[in-house]
């Protein structure tokens, strides 16, 4: 389903050629599995079945960004 209304300015996305809103699996993976792909929008298929993209040089998250959460489990563990 293509959905134009939705606002990806804020997100710094600016007219994009297509939004895919909400797909089911199967158009997920073909999707991301297109063949016509290349670069970082390409993603393979592992030997394990999994789905694998290659975000270049910056993924996961900063050290710098950590969260504690504060839970009555596990209070006493935290100074």
């Amino acid at each position: 389903m293509i959905n134009k209304a939705i606002d990806l300015i804020q997100y710094g996305i600016v007219e994009p050629l297509e939004v895919i809103y909400n797909p089911t699996y199967s158009e997920l993976f073909a999707a991301e599995t297109d063949p016509s792909l290349s670069g970082f929008e390409v993603a393979t298929l592992t030997t394990l079945g999994a789905v694998s993209v290659d975000t270049g040089i910056f993924t996961g998250r900063s050290p710098k960004d950590k969260y504690i959460v504060r839970e009555p489990e596990n209070e006493h563990n935290v100074w």
